[in-house]
């Protein structure tokens, strides 16, 4: 119905990542602005925030943090299972929304993280203890990464116990809704959702604060995004020549954890808010990244782009699976495969001249990232409705 809830979110909202930040931001504003009561289940396991503080500026974290507390309303930090069934046991809430971003991701190695070993608190388990369990909708859920033919038996039945056990399912790409649908053995077969980010525009008023830099530039420019091990220096100085006869700057946009030290006009500094971070991009006249957000982030904002991508595992590190990359899904999605390259054949076939022949292929940008975009938009308003709306079936 149409009445107000209350809303938990469970997710990796707080990581030192744009892409992390933005996408909880929407989806908290969306449901904010329907006019439910929501709050993000600030889950932060101690490991992974000294892991962050050893590899990321102080200034930079900070301002992750800024971020979530003025963007956000966020529970007291829970460190654990135990800290969030306690929360969650005299905190009681309509609806546990679980997503976006990864997590299903799981990992089996001695290194992983303990927010993508199984089962981790995303996987809900600690939620059969609660006095009253909270209806659970899965949002754009993502296991990227994880072969997950590969796993134990035993691991995948509990997998898929869990999965079975959530009210409604959404994932954000077609290798996850095919992980589901192998280890429940087809049971389910999930709606698939697109990242929250692509209603950002729509929920929140960016600060004016946040366009003072890109909109003082003097002339359009264009953003590169990645390790100065990707393309060759000469292959940046010649591409800055073309976009210079072209009336354009060049500027490298950082990472959290580092600035992009390229040949370009201007190395764009840390520490950058993801508010600012997010406006260099929906500001400038093309993008060339090897990370998944800055991508998404340009197409829902209908600048072209082309995607160095390393995100698909590499398997014998020769043979990559193209399509376990979230950002080759994502390009099939926009039919882009042709500007999502591998960065080893991007060393081969992609000419500067012809990335900026990509880049400044207006048509392809204003008819399929648009019409893309707005059918995306309707596509999550419907998994929210669904998340909102399903009573609970037993599967």
């Amino acid at each position: 119905g149409n009445y107000a809830m209350k809303i938990f979110i469970l997710t990796h909202h707080w990581q030192p990542n744009f892409g992390a930040n933005l996408q909880v931001t929407s989806t908290f504003h969306y449901l904010k602005n329907m006019g439910h009561e929501v709050t993000v289940l600030n889950y932060r396991p101690l490991s992974i925030e000294r892991k962050y503080s050893k590899t990321i500026l102080k200034e930079q974290l900070e301002l992750h943090d800024k971020h979530c507390s003025e963007m956000l309303i966020q529970s007291e930090v829970l460190r654990n299972e135990n800290d969030l069934t306690e929360y969650c046991e005299n905190n009681r809430c309509d609806i546990l929304i679980l997503g976006s971003d990864a997590v299903f991701r799981v990992r089996n190695d001695k290194n992983a993280p303990e927010n993508s070993r199984f089962p981790n608190p995303f996987w809900l388990r600690w939620c059969s203890r609660l006095s009253q369990r909270p209806r659970v909708g899965v949002l754009a859920a993502s296991s990227m990464g994880t072969y997950y033919w590969l796993l134990p038996k035993a691991q995948k039945r509990n997998m898929a116990r869990y999965i079975c056990e959530f009210d409604y399912v959404s994932v954000r790409d077609r290798w996850t809704k095919n992980m589901v649908n192998h280890i429940t053995e087809g049971i389910l077969s999930p709606d698939l959702c697109p990242d929250p980010v692509c209603l950002l525009n729509d929920v929140i008023d960016l600060p004016e604060s946040v366009y003072q830099k890109p909109r003082s530039v003097s002339k359009p420019y264009i953003l590169l995004s990645f390790s100065p091990k990707y393309l060759a220096k000469n292959w940046i100085h010649k591409f800055v020549e073309i976009a210079h006869s072209k009336n354009l700057y060049v500027f490298s946009l950082p990472m959290p954890e580092t600035k992009v030290q390229l040949p370009v006009d201007s190395i764009l500094p840390l520490p950058m808010s993801p508010l600012e971070w997010y406006a260099w991009i929906k500001c400038s006249n093309g993008v060339i990244s090897y990370r998944f957000h800055p991508i998404a982030c340009s197409i829902f904002n209908s600048v072209p782009f082309i995607s160095l991508d390393n995100s698909g595992p590499m398997y014998f590190y020769t043979f990559a699976i193209r399509r376990a990359s979230k950002t080759y899904d994502l390009c099939m999605s926009v039919k882009g495969t042709n500007r999502c390259l591998l960065p080893m054949s991007a060393r081969f076939f992609l000419s500067p001249w012809k990335a900026m022949r990509l880049l400044s292929d207006n048509a392809y940008s204003s008819k399929n990232l648009e019409l893309y975009t707005k059918n995306e938009q309707k596509q999550f308003r419907k998994c929210i409705d669904k998340i909102l709306t399903k009573t609970t079936e037993t599967v």
